[in-house]
């Protein structure tokens, strides 16, 4: 099975599957209900998808199973309650999760019956989160003009940026590449980034 814990985009050398979020809510902000009341979280050709899945406090995960043989879906939170269901095959009503708590970071998810299969959660109580698509791209919306301080996460390395400061200029947007050298990955196995290339915007 393909290993999930390092995509790189080898025309973008962008990677897949990095966290970008306020660690906290902008001052003033005041949590409204999630854009979306259910978020899908998948299983198919025993691998979870999306492998990184943003969570909003008060929204429902609905895990289905597209595939022939039962899987389970085990969470392992520091704050909320874990969860660990059987998935049953061919499941497409699904099973609902949800969480009542924001964590502090992305929390892992596996599957007992098939050690291989792992994914990421990140739940906070507001919407300023994301993760990179297949191209190393991400995009959060909304950010109320003024100085933010977003985490950047990768679950090979763990923080990237603790701090990465973003100024939005009143009724405007900003666009932002964060790279990261090859020294941060020297750890890896197998084929290492030279850059990640992220953008932003709001």
């Amino acid at each position: 099975m393909p290993d999930e814990s390092l995509v790189v985009n080898s025309k973008t050398k962008g990677i897949a599957n990095v966290f970008v979020f306020l660690a906290k809510a902008p001052a003033g902000y005041k949590a409204g209900k999630p854009e979306n009341a259910e978020v899908v979280f998948d299983q198919k050709g025993c691998q979870f998808l999306p492998h990184g899945l943003c969570v909003q406090v008060g929204q429902m995960v609905r895990v289905l199973s597209d595939d022939a043989v039962p899987h389970n879906t085990h969470t392992f939170p520091l704050r909320n309650a874990g969860f660990n269901q059987t998935i049953s095959p061919n499941d497409r009503k699904g099973v609902e999760l949800k969480y009542s708590k924001a964590e502090k970071l992305p929390i892992e998810v596996k599957c007992d019956f098939h050690t291989w299969m792992k994914a990421y959660h990140l739940i906070l109580d507001h919407p300023f989160m994301a993760v990179t698509d297949a191209d190393g791209r991400f995009e959060i919306k909304g950010l109320p003009a003024g100085k933010h301080e977003f985490i950047v996460w990768h679950e090979k390395k763990g923080y990237l940026d603790r701090k990465y400061s973003v100024e939005i200029k009143k009724g405007g947007d900003a666009e932002v590449e964060l790279k990261y050298g090859e020294k941060n990955f020297a750890s890896f196995e197998g084929p290492r980034p030279k850059s990640i290339t992220v953008s932003l915007g709001n």
